[in-house]
């Protein structure tokens, strides 16, 4: 094998090519899957800011986005328990879904400083993914500030009707979780 002199013409140009060697590596392997990961993720991010356009625009031009109390206001958490499983089951209806099951609890707190009492709502409903997704936004977008803790999804319905419902019915079951401030007196 023929080596060029240092210094010379021929090693100045297979530096050159060397150099273009590796930059066109760390391009292809580097640089483009991380590029065509970002636009793929510029692409889903713009794709919930139109569906949450249309959700808001469907709403009316004339009604203002509800903005969220953070908090579930009632005097014991037994009564937020049933407000958060009210809230729910109105969710369900307006959506226009059929509620199957509706069950609220008081959650347990973690320790006696706590500001806040957890209360749940395990709910079992049937509907379409249009429904499904009505009611998720109707979540996010209602007067109460709550958290989706579970959701499974599954096709048919819960009740053991499959072969009646049509191929596009879903059986959902979600928590939902809020939280009422707790009591001053309390400890």
């Amino acid at each position: 094998m023929i080596t060029p002199r240092p210094g010379s013409r021929a090693s100045r140009v297979a530096a050159l090519m060397l150099l273009a060697i590796v930059l066109t590596f760390v391009w292809l392997v580097l640089l483009a899957p991380w590029r065509s990961a970002r636009d793929a993720l510029d692409e889903e991010l713009a794709s919930a800011h139109r569906l949450r356009g249309r959700f808001f625009s469907a709403a009316g031009a004339g009604t203002p986005v509800r903005q969220a109390d953070p908090l579930i206001a009632a005097p014991t958490a037994e009564i937020a328990a049933a407000t958060l499983q009210s809230l729910v089951e109105a969710e369900i209806e307006e959506a226009g879904g059929t509620a199957e099951r509706l069950e609220a609890r008081v959650l347990p707190r973690r320790d006696g400083t706590a500001r806040l009492e957890p209360v749940q709502v395990d709910a079992t409903f049937s509907g379409t993914v249009a429904q499904l997704r009505a009611f998720l936004l109707g979540l996010e977008a209602g007067p109460t500030a709550l958290i989706v803790d579970e959701l499974t999804v599954r096709a048919g319905v819960a009740s053991g009707e499959a072969e009646a419902a049509s191929p596009a019915t879903l059986s959902v079951q979600v928590v939902v979780r809020g939280f009422r401030p707790r009591d001053r007196g309390r400890r």
